[in-house]
C-alpha cells in the first residue's frame, strides 16, 4: 500500500482559476498569462494577503 499526500495553501485554486484561462482540450497553451487587474481581489478571496498588505506590516 502506497500514500500520497499533497499540501497545498487553502484557497490557491481560486487564484489558479482566476489567473488562468478556460480552453477546451487538444488546444495549445496561452503564450503569456497576464495578470488579473483584480488580483488584490482575488488573493483577498482566497484569504491571501496583498502585496501592499505585505509590505506595511514588513514596516518598509
Amino acid at each position: 500500500m502506497k500514500f500520497v499526500w499533497f499540501f497545498t495553501p487553502p484557497g490557491l485554486e481560486k487564484v489558479v482559476e482566476a489567473a488562468g484561462k478556460p480552453r477546451k482540450a487538444g488546444e495549445s497553451r496561452p503564450e503569456t498569462i497576464e495578470r488579473p487587474a483584480n488580483m488584490g481581489d482575488v488573493l483577498k478571496l482566497a484569504g491571501y494577503a496583498t502585496p501592499e498588505e505585505i509590505l506595511a506590516s514588513s514596516g518598509k
